[in-house]
């Protein structure tokens, strides 16, 4: 009876250790997240989803539960997840615009946007979905840092280069700078750059 129950306890203990690996996601409310993202300097991720959701649902199976991501995600961010069909999710799809899932915000204590992946999802864990945050963040903070008026020749190559890699949007857009920045002057670039 006692090895029986030594069994169980073993099994329940390494369940409960391996569950501790990935994205510990908190069950807070949005005001709540917010709170304790500004009380511990980190920022608040939140994983934007439904229920009916395929990529959502992988996401949560696959690939937070994922050492990598819980070492990451847990030592910098806050992180909650929010069905934006229901109860404080409504409210954040309506102030944050979510309109394709999942969407990954990343807040600033203050609830204003640091970075977001829309539609962020992985297909495979051997796709590397922190690097994937981490290239977002990236870009986001070379388009502050550009919005904001750095324009220096270093600056915008490493720029250009940045966009070229991971802004997905404008396709062809660092291409054209790129050879700009090369055959003329900064100004040159900087007009080719400007929304």
């Amino acid at each position: 009876m006692k090895r029986i129950f030594l069994i169980c306890l073993l099994f329940s203990l390494a369940g409960y250790c391996l569950a501790q690996e990935g994205t510990n996601f908190e069950d807070l409310t949005f005001k709540e997240a917010l709170a304790k993202s500004q009380a511990t300097g980190k920022k608040l991720f939140i994983d934007c989803y439904t229920k009916t959701c395929g990529p959502c649902k992988y996401m949560v199976k696959f690939i937070f539960p994922l050492k990598e991501c819980g070492d990451y995600f847990n030592s910098n961010y806050i992180c909650i997840m929010k069905d934006m069909e229901e109860g404080d999710g409504i409210d954040i799809a309506q102030k944050y615009d979510i309109r394709v899932y999942p969407t990954y915000l990343i807040l600033n204590h203050d609830g204003t946007v640091y970075c977001r992946l829309d539609g962020g999802a992985v297909s495979s864990p051997k796709e590397d979905f922190v690097q994937k945050v981490k290239d977002a963040i990236e870009l986001a903070e070379a388009n502050r840092k550009y919005s904001a008026g750095a324009r220096d020749h270093s600056f915008l190559e490493k720029y250009i280069n940045i966009l070229r890699i991971h802004d997905k949007k404008r396709p062809g857009w660092s291409a054209v700078a790129q050879s700009q920045l090369t055959a003329t002057s900064t100004s040159r670039v900087q007009a080719i750059l400007l929304p």
